[in-house]
Protein backbone atom coordinates (compact mmCIF):
# COMPACT_ATOMS: atom_id res chain seq x y z
CA UNK A 1 0.00 0.00 0.00
CA UNK A 2 1.52 3.36 -1.00
CA UNK A 3 2.62 5.61 1.85
CA UNK A 4 2.07 9.34 1.78
CA UNK A 5 3.71 11.94 3.99
CA UNK A 6 2.17 14.68 6.06
CA UNK A 7 3.17 18.21 6.95
CA UNK A 8 5.10 18.51 10.20
CA UNK A 9 3.73 21.85 11.30
CA UNK A 10 0.03 22.67 11.11
CA UNK A 11 -0.75 25.61 8.92
CA UNK A 12 -2.20 25.15 5.46
CA UNK A 13 -4.76 27.83 4.81
CA UNK A 14 -7.07 28.75 1.94
CA UNK A 15 -8.19 32.28 1.15
CA UNK A 16 -10.95 32.08 -1.45
CA UNK A 17 -11.80 35.29 -3.28
CA UNK A 18 -15.06 36.12 -5.05
CA UNK A 19 -18.18 38.20 -4.50
CA UNK A 20 -20.19 35.45 -6.21
CA UNK A 21 -19.30 33.04 -3.40
CA UNK A 22 -20.60 35.40 -0.73
CA UNK A 23 -23.85 36.14 -2.58
CA UNK A 24 -24.55 32.48 -3.28
CA UNK A 25 -24.47 32.89 -7.05
CA UNK A 26 -21.70 30.31 -7.30
CA UNK A 27 -20.64 27.30 -5.24
CA UNK A 28 -17.10 26.94 -3.93
CA UNK A 29 -16.12 23.98 -6.08
CA UNK A 30 -12.49 25.10 -6.21
CA UNK A 31 -12.05 24.73 -2.44
CA UNK A 32 -13.47 21.22 -2.60
CA UNK A 33 -11.00 20.24 -5.31
CA UNK A 34 -8.03 21.92 -3.65
CA UNK A 35 -8.87 20.56 -0.20
CA UNK A 36 -9.05 17.03 -1.55
CA UNK A 37 -5.82 17.39 -3.53
CA UNK A 38 -3.95 18.87 -0.57
CA UNK A 39 -5.14 16.13 1.81
CA UNK A 40 -3.98 13.49 -0.66
CA UNK A 41 -0.59 15.23 -0.86
CA UNK A 42 -0.18 15.16 2.93
CA UNK A 43 -0.98 18.86 3.35
CA UNK A 44 -4.39 18.95 5.06
CA UNK A 45 -6.13 22.31 5.19
CA UNK A 46 -6.54 23.78 8.67
CA UNK A 47 -8.51 26.91 7.80
CA UNK A 48 -10.53 28.39 4.93
CA UNK A 49 -11.64 32.00 4.61
CA UNK A 50 -14.01 33.28 1.91
CA UNK A 51 -13.85 36.99 1.10
CA UNK A 52 -15.12 39.39 -1.56
CA UNK A 53 -13.28 40.98 -4.47
CA UNK A 54 -11.70 43.76 -2.41
CA UNK A 55 -7.98 44.50 -2.66
CA UNK A 56 -7.99 45.85 0.90
CA UNK A 57 -9.75 42.74 2.23
CA UNK A 58 -7.38 40.43 0.35
CA UNK A 59 -4.33 42.21 1.79
CA UNK A 60 -5.74 42.27 5.34
CA UNK A 61 -6.74 38.60 5.24
CA UNK A 62 -3.36 37.56 3.85
CA UNK A 63 -1.52 39.54 6.52
CA UNK A 64 -3.41 37.61 9.20
CA UNK A 65 -2.86 34.27 7.44
CA UNK A 66 0.89 34.85 7.13
CA UNK A 67 1.06 35.32 10.87
CA UNK A 68 -0.34 31.88 11.64
CA UNK A 69 0.29 29.57 8.66
CA UNK A 70 3.28 28.26 6.77
CA UNK A 71 1.47 27.74 3.48
CA UNK A 72 -1.37 29.93 2.19
CA UNK A 73 -3.33 29.51 -1.04
CA UNK A 74 -5.21 32.41 -2.56
CA UNK A 75 -7.85 31.09 -4.93
CA UNK A 76 -9.59 33.35 -7.45
CA UNK A 77 -9.29 36.93 -8.56
CA UNK A 78 -6.79 36.23 -11.37
CA UNK A 79 -9.22 36.85 -14.22
CA UNK A 80 -9.69 39.65 -16.74
CA UNK A 81 -12.35 41.85 -15.14
CA UNK A 82 -12.00 44.97 -12.98
CA UNK A 83 -13.15 42.87 -10.00
CA UNK A 84 -10.09 40.58 -10.27
CA UNK A 85 -7.65 42.25 -7.87
CA UNK A 86 -5.69 39.41 -6.25
CA UNK A 87 -2.35 39.94 -8.01
CA UNK A 88 -2.40 43.67 -7.35
CA UNK A 89 -3.30 43.16 -3.68
CA UNK A 90 -0.52 40.62 -3.11
CA UNK A 91 2.02 42.82 -4.89
CA UNK A 92 1.08 45.80 -2.71
CA UNK A 93 1.29 43.64 0.42
CA UNK A 94 4.89 42.86 -0.54
CA UNK A 95 5.65 46.49 -1.38
CA UNK A 96 5.89 45.83 -5.12
CA UNK A 97 4.07 46.79 -8.31
CA UNK A 98 2.79 44.24 -10.81
CA UNK A 99 4.63 43.72 -14.10
CA UNK A 100 3.66 42.12 -17.40
CA UNK A 101 4.94 38.59 -17.99
CA UNK A 102 5.89 38.51 -21.71
CA UNK A 103 5.38 34.73 -22.31
CA UNK A 104 1.86 34.87 -20.86
CA UNK A 105 1.06 38.03 -22.78
CA UNK A 106 2.19 36.41 -26.03
CA UNK A 107 -0.09 33.41 -25.36
CA UNK A 108 -3.05 35.71 -24.76
CA UNK A 109 -2.40 37.73 -27.92
CA UNK A 110 -1.93 34.57 -30.01
CA UNK A 111 -5.19 33.10 -28.76
CA UNK A 112 -7.18 36.19 -29.68
CA UNK A 113 -5.49 36.52 -33.07
CA UNK A 114 -6.30 32.91 -33.93
CA UNK A 115 -9.94 33.66 -33.21
CA UNK A 116 -9.82 36.71 -35.45
CA UNK A 117 -10.38 39.06 -32.53
CA UNK A 118 -8.64 42.10 -31.15
CA UNK A 119 -7.04 41.75 -27.74
CA UNK A 120 -9.13 43.66 -25.14
CA UNK A 121 -7.11 45.76 -22.73
CA UNK A 122 -8.54 43.85 -19.77
CA UNK A 123 -7.41 40.51 -21.23
CA UNK A 124 -3.79 41.63 -20.80
CA UNK A 125 -4.47 41.86 -17.07
CA UNK A 126 -4.05 38.09 -16.82
CA UNK A 127 -0.41 38.52 -17.86
CA UNK A 128 0.34 40.72 -14.85
CA UNK A 129 2.38 39.02 -12.11
CA UNK A 130 4.14 39.86 -8.87
CA UNK A 131 7.81 40.76 -9.52
CA UNK A 132 10.21 38.12 -8.23
CA UNK A 133 7.50 35.44 -8.00
CA UNK A 134 8.05 31.87 -9.07
CA UNK A 135 5.63 31.24 -11.94
CA UNK A 136 4.03 28.01 -13.13
CA UNK A 137 2.54 28.26 -16.65
CA UNK A 138 -1.17 27.50 -17.03
CA UNK A 139 -1.63 24.68 -19.59
CA UNK A 140 -5.41 25.18 -19.88
CA UNK A 141 -5.85 28.92 -19.35
CA UNK A 142 -3.94 32.17 -19.27
CA UNK A 143 -3.18 33.26 -15.70
CA UNK A 144 -0.15 31.36 -14.33
CA UNK A 145 0.12 30.04 -10.80
CA UNK A 146 2.23 32.46 -8.81
CA UNK A 147 4.33 31.62 -5.74
CA UNK A 148 5.79 34.26 -3.40
CA UNK A 149 7.10 34.33 0.16
CA UNK A 150 6.50 36.68 3.08
CA UNK A 151 8.05 36.24 6.52
CA UNK A 152 8.78 32.57 5.86
CA UNK A 153 5.26 31.80 4.64
CA UNK A 154 4.73 30.58 1.09
CA UNK A 155 1.78 32.19 -0.68
CA UNK A 156 0.42 30.44 -3.78
CA UNK A 157 -1.97 32.23 -6.13
CA UNK A 158 -4.26 29.95 -8.16
CA UNK A 159 -7.14 30.72 -10.55
CA UNK A 160 -10.65 30.12 -9.26
CA UNK A 161 -11.84 28.22 -12.34
CA UNK A 162 -12.00 24.61 -11.10
CA UNK A 163 -10.58 22.97 -14.23
CA UNK A 164 -7.61 25.36 -14.31
CA UNK A 165 -6.97 25.03 -10.57
CA UNK A 166 -6.96 21.24 -10.74
CA UNK A 167 -4.40 21.16 -13.57
CA UNK A 168 -2.20 23.86 -12.05
CA UNK A 169 -2.09 22.15 -8.68
CA UNK A 170 -0.57 19.12 -10.40
CA UNK A 171 2.15 21.43 -11.74
CA UNK A 172 2.81 23.05 -8.34
CA UNK A 173 2.49 19.92 -6.19
CA UNK A 174 6.07 18.58 -6.59
CA UNK A 175 7.50 21.84 -5.24
CA UNK A 176 5.11 21.82 -2.27
CA UNK A 177 5.87 18.21 -1.40
CA UNK A 178 9.61 18.84 -1.47
CA UNK A 179 9.32 21.98 0.63
CA UNK A 180 6.77 21.02 3.29
CA UNK A 181 6.00 17.32 3.52
CA UNK A 182 8.33 15.64 6.01
CA UNK A 183 6.75 12.99 8.23
CA UNK A 184 6.02 9.52 6.79
CA UNK A 185 2.46 8.33 7.20
CA UNK A 186 0.08 5.93 5.50
CA UNK A 187 -3.31 7.00 4.24
CA UNK A 188 -6.08 5.49 2.15
CA UNK A 189 -9.52 6.60 1.00
CA UNK A 190 -12.51 4.26 1.04
CA UNK A 191 -15.39 5.45 -1.15
CA UNK A 192 -18.94 4.33 -0.39
CA UNK A 193 -22.48 4.97 -1.57
CA UNK A 194 -25.96 3.98 -0.46
CA UNK A 195 -25.55 4.33 3.31
CA UNK A 196 -25.68 7.28 5.73
CA UNK A 197 -22.64 8.70 7.47
CA UNK A 198 -23.97 7.84 10.93
CA UNK A 199 -24.53 4.18 10.07
CA UNK A 200 -21.15 3.85 8.39
CA UNK A 201 -19.33 5.63 11.22
CA UNK A 202 -20.90 3.32 13.78
CA UNK A 203 -19.77 0.23 11.90
CA UNK A 204 -16.28 1.57 11.23
CA UNK A 205 -15.62 2.74 14.77
CA UNK A 206 -16.74 -0.62 16.19
CA UNK A 207 -14.48 -2.43 13.73
CA UNK A 208 -11.49 -0.27 14.71
CA UNK A 209 -12.06 -0.16 18.48
CA UNK A 210 -8.75 -1.97 19.10
CA UNK A 211 -6.82 0.18 16.63
CA UNK A 212 -6.49 3.45 18.54
CA UNK A 213 -3.58 4.63 16.39
CA UNK A 214 -5.75 4.65 13.24
CA UNK A 215 -7.45 7.98 12.55
CA UNK A 216 -10.73 8.11 10.61
CA UNK A 217 -12.21 11.10 8.81
CA UNK A 218 -15.60 11.12 7.10
CA UNK A 219 -16.49 13.21 4.05
CA UNK A 220 -20.23 12.95 3.32
CA UNK A 221 -21.87 14.21 0.14
CA UNK A 222 -25.26 13.88 -1.50
CA UNK A 223 -24.22 10.70 -3.27
CA UNK A 224 -22.05 8.91 -0.71
CA UNK A 225 -19.48 9.03 2.06
CA UNK A 226 -15.70 8.94 1.66
CA UNK A 227 -13.81 7.49 4.62
CA UNK A 228 -10.14 8.40 4.97
CA UNK A 229 -8.00 6.13 7.16
CA UNK A 230 -4.58 7.27 8.40
CA UNK A 231 -2.09 5.16 10.35
CA UNK A 232 1.56 5.38 11.46
CA UNK A 233 2.56 2.44 9.27
CA UNK A 234 1.47 0.70 6.09
CA UNK A 235 1.00 -2.59 7.99
CA UNK A 236 -1.40 -1.03 10.50
CA UNK A 237 -3.28 0.64 7.68
CA UNK A 238 -3.61 -2.61 5.76
CA UNK A 239 -5.08 -4.34 8.83
CA UNK A 240 -7.48 -1.44 9.43
CA UNK A 241 -8.57 -1.37 5.80
CA UNK A 242 -9.45 -5.07 5.91
CA UNK A 243 -11.59 -4.55 9.00
CA UNK A 244 -13.35 -1.53 7.51
CA UNK A 245 -14.09 -3.30 4.24
CA UNK A 246 -15.57 -6.21 6.13
CA UNK A 247 -17.69 -3.89 8.30
CA UNK A 248 -18.99 -1.77 5.44
CA UNK A 249 -19.33 -4.72 3.06
CA UNK A 250 -20.91 -4.02 -0.35
CA UNK A 251 -21.21 -0.28 0.25
CA UNK A 252 -17.55 0.15 -0.77
CA UNK A 253 -17.15 0.76 -4.48
CA UNK A 254 -13.55 2.02 -4.49
CA UNK A 255 -10.38 2.09 -2.42
CA UNK A 256 -8.61 5.05 -3.98
CA UNK A 257 -9.69 8.11 -5.93
CA UNK A 258 -11.94 6.84 -8.75
CA UNK A 259 -15.61 7.79 -8.75
CA UNK A 260 -18.42 5.31 -9.32
CA UNK A 261 -18.68 6.01 -13.07
CA UNK A 262 -14.98 5.26 -13.53
CA UNK A 263 -15.30 2.01 -11.58
CA UNK A 264 -18.26 0.88 -13.70
CA UNK A 265 -16.47 1.92 -16.87
CA UNK A 266 -13.41 -0.14 -16.03
CA UNK A 267 -15.55 -3.20 -15.24
CA UNK A 268 -17.30 -2.87 -18.61
CA UNK A 269 -14.09 -2.26 -20.54
CA UNK A 270 -12.20 -5.11 -18.85
CA UNK A 271 -15.00 -7.57 -19.62
CA UNK A 272 -15.62 -6.12 -23.08
CA UNK A 273 -19.28 -5.48 -22.32
CA UNK A 274 -21.46 -2.71 -23.73
CA UNK A 275 -24.00 -0.55 -21.93
CA UNK A 276 -27.20 1.36 -22.69
CA UNK A 277 -29.36 3.48 -20.40
CA UNK A 278 -33.09 4.23 -20.08
CA UNK A 279 -33.95 7.18 -17.86
CA UNK A 280 -37.12 8.81 -16.69
CA UNK A 281 -36.74 11.00 -13.58
CA UNK A 282 -32.98 11.51 -14.09
CA UNK A 283 -33.50 12.74 -17.68
CA UNK A 284 -30.06 11.86 -19.05
CA UNK A 285 -27.95 12.41 -15.95
CA UNK A 286 -26.87 8.75 -15.84
CA UNK A 287 -25.66 8.87 -19.45
CA UNK A 288 -23.87 12.13 -18.73
CA UNK A 289 -21.99 10.62 -15.77
CA UNK A 290 -21.00 7.60 -17.81
CA UNK A 291 -19.72 9.67 -20.72
CA UNK A 292 -17.80 12.02 -18.43
CA UNK A 293 -15.24 9.20 -18.26
CA UNK A 294 -12.61 9.33 -21.03
CA UNK A 295 -12.82 6.24 -23.21
CA UNK A 296 -16.51 5.63 -22.51
CA UNK A 297 -17.20 5.46 -26.24
CA UNK A 298 -15.60 2.01 -26.10
CA UNK A 299 -18.49 0.57 -24.08
CA UNK A 300 -21.42 3.03 -24.03
CA UNK A 301 -23.88 2.38 -26.88
CA UNK A 302 -26.42 5.10 -26.13
CA UNK A 303 -29.32 6.16 -23.97
CA UNK A 304 -33.00 7.00 -24.05
CA UNK A 305 -34.80 9.63 -21.99
CA UNK A 306 -38.22 8.03 -21.69
CA UNK A 307 -39.97 10.67 -19.62
CA UNK A 308 -43.54 10.01 -20.71
CA UNK A 309 -45.41 6.72 -20.77
CA UNK A 310 -45.76 6.96 -24.55
CA UNK A 311 -41.98 7.27 -24.88
CA UNK A 312 -41.51 4.22 -22.70
CA UNK A 313 -43.76 2.10 -24.90
CA UNK A 314 -42.57 3.48 -28.25
CA UNK A 315 -38.83 3.67 -27.62
CA UNK A 316 -37.95 0.85 -25.24
CA UNK A 317 -40.89 -1.53 -25.51
CA UNK A 318 -42.37 -1.13 -22.02
CA UNK A 319 -45.72 -2.93 -22.12
CA UNK A 320 -48.91 -0.92 -21.71
CA UNK A 321 -50.32 -3.57 -19.33
CA UNK A 322 -47.39 -3.01 -16.93
CA UNK A 323 -47.91 0.75 -17.04
CA UNK A 324 -51.67 0.44 -16.52
CA UNK A 325 -51.40 -2.06 -13.70
CA UNK A 326 -48.32 -0.86 -11.81
CA UNK A 327 -47.70 2.70 -12.98
CA UNK A 328 -44.54 4.22 -14.45
CA UNK A 329 -42.81 4.24 -11.06
CA UNK A 330 -42.73 0.54 -10.31
CA UNK A 331 -40.49 -2.49 -10.22
CA UNK A 332 -42.14 -4.03 -13.27
CA UNK A 333 -41.63 -0.94 -15.43
CA UNK A 334 -38.03 -0.42 -14.29
CA UNK A 335 -37.20 -4.00 -15.24
CA UNK A 336 -38.84 -3.66 -18.65
CA UNK A 337 -37.01 -0.39 -19.25
CA UNK A 338 -33.64 -2.02 -18.52
CA UNK A 339 -34.32 -5.03 -20.72
CA UNK A 340 -35.88 -2.90 -23.44
CA UNK A 341 -33.02 -0.45 -23.78
CA UNK A 342 -30.46 -3.26 -23.82
CA UNK A 343 -32.39 -4.86 -26.69
CA UNK A 344 -32.86 -1.62 -28.58
CA UNK A 345 -29.14 -0.85 -28.61
CA UNK A 346 -27.90 -4.42 -28.75
CA UNK A 347 -26.03 -3.87 -25.48
CA UNK A 348 -24.88 -6.46 -22.99
CA UNK A 349 -26.06 -4.32 -20.06
CA UNK A 350 -29.14 -2.15 -19.73
CA UNK A 351 -29.69 0.30 -16.86
CA UNK A 352 -32.90 2.07 -15.95
CA UNK A 353 -34.19 4.65 -13.49
CA UNK A 354 -37.78 5.65 -12.85
CA UNK A 355 -39.03 7.63 -9.89
CA UNK A 356 -40.67 10.67 -8.39
CA UNK A 357 -38.17 13.48 -7.87
CA UNK A 358 -40.80 15.98 -6.79
CA UNK A 359 -42.02 18.35 -5.70
CA UNK A 360 -45.19 17.22 -7.49
CA UNK A 361 -46.33 13.87 -8.84
CA UNK A 362 -46.61 12.03 -5.53
CA UNK A 363 -49.52 9.91 -4.32
CA UNK A 364 -50.18 8.34 -0.90
CA UNK A 365 -48.75 5.05 -2.18
CA UNK A 366 -45.88 6.63 -4.11
CA UNK A 367 -44.31 9.55 -2.24
CA UNK A 368 -41.64 11.96 -3.44
CA UNK A 369 -38.29 10.19 -3.33
CA UNK A 370 -39.57 6.78 -4.42
CA UNK A 371 -37.19 5.47 -7.10
CA UNK A 372 -36.75 2.12 -8.81
CA UNK A 373 -33.44 1.22 -10.45
CA UNK A 374 -32.81 -1.85 -12.57
CA UNK A 375 -29.90 -3.55 -14.31
CA UNK A 376 -30.15 -6.18 -17.02
CA UNK A 377 -26.77 -7.89 -17.37
CA UNK A 378 -26.78 -10.35 -20.26
CA UNK A 379 -30.46 -10.99 -19.61
CA UNK A 380 -30.22 -11.33 -15.84
CA UNK A 381 -32.38 -8.72 -14.08
CA UNK A 382 -31.69 -6.98 -10.77
CA UNK A 383 -34.00 -4.30 -9.41
CA UNK A 384 -34.01 -2.14 -6.27
CA UNK A 385 -36.64 0.01 -4.60
CA UNK A 386 -35.24 3.15 -2.97
CA UNK A 387 -36.65 5.91 -0.77
CA UNK A 388 -34.41 8.91 -1.28
CA UNK A 389 -34.46 12.12 0.73
CA UNK A 390 -33.97 15.77 -0.11
CA UNK A 391 -35.24 18.07 -2.80
CA UNK A 392 -35.52 17.37 -6.52
CA UNK A 393 -31.86 17.87 -7.41
CA UNK A 394 -30.59 15.76 -4.49
CA UNK A 395 -33.01 12.93 -5.29
CA UNK A 396 -31.88 12.86 -8.91
CA UNK A 397 -28.18 12.89 -7.95
CA UNK A 398 -28.72 10.05 -5.48
CA UNK A 399 -30.64 8.07 -8.08
CA UNK A 400 -27.74 8.37 -10.53
CA UNK A 401 -25.25 7.10 -7.93
CA UNK A 402 -27.63 4.31 -6.93
CA UNK A 403 -28.14 2.92 -10.43
CA UNK A 404 -24.42 3.08 -11.20
CA UNK A 405 -23.66 1.22 -7.98
CA UNK A 406 -26.34 -1.34 -8.81
CA UNK A 407 -24.60 -1.81 -12.14
CA UNK A 408 -21.26 -2.29 -10.37
CA UNK A 409 -22.63 -4.95 -8.05
CA UNK A 410 -24.48 -6.72 -10.86
CA UNK A 411 -21.31 -6.81 -12.96
CA UNK A 412 -19.22 -8.08 -10.06
CA UNK A 413 -21.67 -10.93 -9.46
CA UNK A 414 -21.86 -11.80 -13.16
CA UNK A 415 -19.24 -14.46 -13.72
Amino acid sequence: MPATRIMVEPGVELVVVGDELLTGRSGDTSSEILGRRLAAAGLPVARRTVIGDSAVMIAETLEQAVGRSRLVFVVGGLGSTPADRTVTAVAELLGRKTVLHPPTLRRIEKSFRQGGRRVPALARQQARVVPGARLFPNPVGFAPACLVERQGTVIVLLPGIPAELDVLFTVVEPFLRARFVKVPASRVQVRTTGESESVLAGRVERALRRHSSVATTYYPSTTGVDIVLSAPSALELEDALGLVRKAVDSRVYEVGERDIAEVVGELLATRRLTLATAESCTAGLVAARITDVPGSSGYFRGGVIAYSNSAKTALIEVGKPALDRHGAVSRAVAQQMASGVAGRFGADVGLSVTGIAGPGGATPDKPVGLVFTAAAVRGRLTCERLMLGGKRRAIREQAVAAVLDLCRRALESDR
